[in-house]
């Protein structure tokens, strides 16, 4: 051996692998842990097999849902609730039970909610339509009658 070369079974740094830089001591033999090594350590148990590592602690999170449903019922009870408030429509007053009913069967009956948002708009375009032809009709009626357009 040179004097170039590092010792045997080096680091890098000019130290033996067995030793500690903490304490400054070297690492005891193997042959002290009444073997070459001690033992390896067994993997880590994953529970019963098939069930992976699961979601730890607690309930498990819910299910997506599906919100569109529900939130058309909204917009629809929304909207006829502010067309009845400016335009006192009947037809926006059955639209709001209509809107009513449809968030009440949303999360059981999604089908039959479908069905009432369908007819709660309805409703609410009809209540504008009407409040548009009423509100043109006097217009052509305040108009006809003023006598001094002739």
């Amino acid at each position: 051996m040179t004097s170039n070369e590092p010792p045997p079974y080096s680091s890098g740094s000019g130290q033996p692998y067995g030793y500690d830089p903490y304490s400054g001591q070297p690492y005891p033999p193997p042959q002290e842990y009444g073997g070459a090594y001690p033992p390896p350590m067994p993997p880590a148990p994953s529970g019963p097999a098939g069930y992976g590592y699961g979601y730890g602690y607690g309930y498990p999170p819910p299910p997506p849902q599906d919100d569109r449903v529900r939130n058309q019922a909204i917009g629809v009870l929304v909207t006829n609730i502010v067309a009845t408030l400016l335009c006192c429509s009947p037809l926006a007053i059955a639209g709001i039970v209509m809107g009513a009913m449809a968030m009440g069967r949303a999360e059981t009956q999604p089908d039959s909610a479908r069905s009432l948002i369908k007819w709660g708009w309805g409703m609410a375009i009809g209540s504008a339509v009407l409040v548009i032809a009423l509100f043109v009709a006097l217009i052509v009626i305040g108009v006809a009658s003023d006598p001094s357009v002739s």
